[in-house]
C-alpha cells in the first residue's frame, strides 16, 4: 500500500483548503486504496458531457482527450445514474458490461493510454442533472477493487464528502471576493475595512494604493494607521466613536487627505468599519442599476441612495437634479422603508455588506 489513512486525510483536507494541491490529494488517496489513477470529475446529465476537474496524473494527454472529445456521452456515468447516491461507494462492473467497457471509445482512446480498466466512484453531488465523484480506476493488468480496497474506500467517503463541500464554500468564497474586489475597483474610492483594534479587514486598489504610497496611510503589522501622529489619534477616537455611537456613520471633508476629499467612517457591524475616501471631482460611479437589482429599487430612488452613498449631500443632490428636496427626501425615505433602513447609517452599511465578502462579518 501506499500512503497511510493519516497522510492520505492531511493531504485531502489541505486540497480542499487550498493550502495543497488536488494532484498531490488524489496520489494519496490512489495509494491508500491501491489505484492507478484517481480523478475528480463532474457531468451534466442534460449536455451529456463531463469533465475531469483534477487528476494524480496531470499533465496526461489521456485526460485531456478525455475534456475535449471523450467527456460526451459517458455510457459508464449515464448507465450508472440511477445508482448514485452522495457518499455510496459502487463499482462500474456492476452495472457496466465488461465486453461494452472494452469496445468503447472511452477506453480505446483514454483508459488504455493510460493503463486502466477497473473503476469505483465515489459520489458527491448528484442530482438530477449533474454527478460529482471521486473516481478510483485500478490498472489494466489488476483485478477489480476486492471487497477490502471497498472497505478502506468506504471508510474515506465521509472525509470525502466532507472535503469537497468544504472546496465548494473556499471557491465560492473566493468567486464572492474576485466580484466584490472588481466592485470596488470600478469604485472610484479608497475603501479599508478595519475592526476595532484597526486590523486591515479588506482594502480596495485605490485604498492599497494610499497604503503603498504611505503619504496619508500606513500599515504596520496589519494595522491601519495615519502618517501624522496627531491625525492617527484622530482616528483612534472616531473609530471607537462610530463603533459605539447610535448613529454608526461619520462624515468629514478637511484633515490628512485635504478640504476636497469626503471622508467616511461607517459602521457595518459591532466589529467592523468601513473608512471611505471620496475625490468628488474624480468619481464616476454609478450603482443604479444593481441597486434597483439588489434592493428593489425605482430609478429615482436608486439614483438618490447611490448619492448619498457616495457622500453627496441631499441638498445639493436635489439642486443638481433640479428638483425639490422634499422630493428627493421622500425617494430617499421610500428606499429606506422597503429594506427596513431607520437611519442613513443603515443604509450606507447595508449597501456596502452587500458588497464587501461575507467573511467580514463573522466576529
Amino acid at each position: 500500500m501506499g500512503a497511510g489513512r493519516d497522510d492520505t486525510l492531511q493531504a485531502l483536507y489541505a486540497a480542499a483548503m487550498g493550502t495543497g494541491s488536488w494532484p498531490d490529494a488524489l496520489e494519496a488517496l490512489a495509494g491508500f486504496a491501491d489505484s492507478r489513477v484517481v480523478t475528480l470529475d463532474t457531468y451534466d446529465l442534460d449536455a451529456h458531457a463531463g469533465r475531469v476537474l483534477a487528476a494524480n496524473v496531470v499533465p496526461d494527454p489521456s485526460i485531456e482527450d478525455y475534456n475535449r472529445e471523450f467527456g460526451r456521452d459517458n455510457f459508464q456515468i449515464e448507465a450508472g445514474a440511477r445508482f448514485y447516491r452522495p457518499g455510496k461507494v459502487m463499482r462500474t462492473s456492476d452495472f457496466i458490461a465488461q465486453d461494452e467497457l472494452l469496445g468503447s471509445g472511452i477506453y480505446n482512446h483514454v483508459y488504455r493510454p493510460l493503463g486502466i480498466r477497473w473503476g469505483t466512484g465515489v459520489g458527491l453531488e448528484v442530482d438530477e442533472s449533474r454527478i460529482t465523484e471521486f473516481t478510483f480506476m485500478r490498472a489494466l493488468d489488476a483485478d477489480d477493487h476486492s471487497e477490502r480496497d471497498l472497505e478502506r474506500i468506504r471508510s474515506l467517503a465521509p472525509h470525502l464528502l466532507q472535503a469537497w463541500q468544504g472546496y465548494q464554500h473556499l471557491a465560492r468564497v473566493e468567486d464572492s471576493l474576485e466580484s466584490v474586489t472588481r466592485l470596488w475597483d470600478r469604485f472610484d474610492h479608497a475603501v479599508v475595512a478595519i475592526d476595532g483594534k484597526r486590523r486591515i479587514r479588506f482594502a480596495n486598489r485605490l485604498a492599497e494604493r494610499f497604503l503603498e504610497a504611505g503619504q496619508a496611510w500606513v500599515s504596520r503589522a496589519g494595522r491601519l494607521h495615519m502618517r501624522r501622529l496627531p491625525d492617527d489619534e484622530l482616528l483612534g477616537e472616531q473609530l471607537r466613536g462610530v463603533l459605539a455611537s447610535e448613529a454608526g456613520m461619520l462624515r468629514f471633508s478637511a484633515g490628512a487627505f485635504g478640504n476636497t476629499l469626503v471622508s467616511s467612517l461607517v459602521r457595518l457591524d459591532e466589529y467592523c468599519v468601513a473608512l471611505i475616501v471620496t475625490d468628488p471631482a474624480r468619481n464616476d460611479t454609478d450603482w443604479r442599476p444593481g441597486l434597483m437589482m439588489r434592493f428593489h429599487l425605482t430609478p429615482a430612488e436608486a439614483e438618490t441612495v447611490n448619492a448619498v452613498v457616495e457622500g453627496e449631500p441631499l441638498r445639493r443632490f436635489a439642486e443638481r437634479r433640479a428638483v425639490s428636496y422634499e422630493t428627493v427626501r421622500s425617494q430617499l425615505k421610500a428606499a429606506m422603508r422597503k429594506n427596513g433602513w431607520r437611519r442613513q447609517a443603515d443604509m450606507v452599511a447595508g449597501v456596502l455588506k452587500a458588497l464587501l465578502p461575507a467573511e467580514l462579518f463573522r466576529g
